[in-house]
């Protein structure tokens, strides 16, 4: 997956899910899911995630469950949040920097690489 992405690309990327009935938190597993989805290249970096609805629906969970996973892929460095812009996959100059917030504003002038979702 390259370039622009719609809906269908991010749900034929993510048709491997399913709840595993053990213990443990939900938003962990599904965060667990979208980061391997991230290092076997399947979700591009740079890439916008999707709304948080739309991710539920996708996955079948609740908006706190994915909002959780994506707090979570935060904090591992793979997912970075542009304020006013979405949250995208961190590319390696992200996880460099430590997977920091960085403004719409510097992305734009200085990561021109950025794919979009649905745009």
């Amino acid at each position: 997956m390259t370039g622009e992405h719609d809906q269908q690309s991010w749900r034929d990327a993510l048709t491997e899910w399913e709840r595993i009935d053990t213990p443990g938190y939900l938003y962990l597993q599904a965060a667990d899911f979208i980061a391997e989805r991230i290092e076997s290249g399947i979700l591009p970096r740079g890439a916008r995630l999707p709304g948080e609805k739309d991710f539920a629906l996708m996955l079948d969970v609740s908006i706190g469950t994915i909002r959780r996973a994506t707090d979570e892929l935060r904090e591992r460095g793979l997912v970075i949040t542009l304020p006013a812009k979405g949250n995208f996959i961190a590319t390696p100059r992200d996880r460099a920097r430590g997977g920091q917030h960085r403004s719409a504003e510097a992305v734009c002038t200085h990561d021109p690489s950025i794919n979009t979702i649905g745009r």
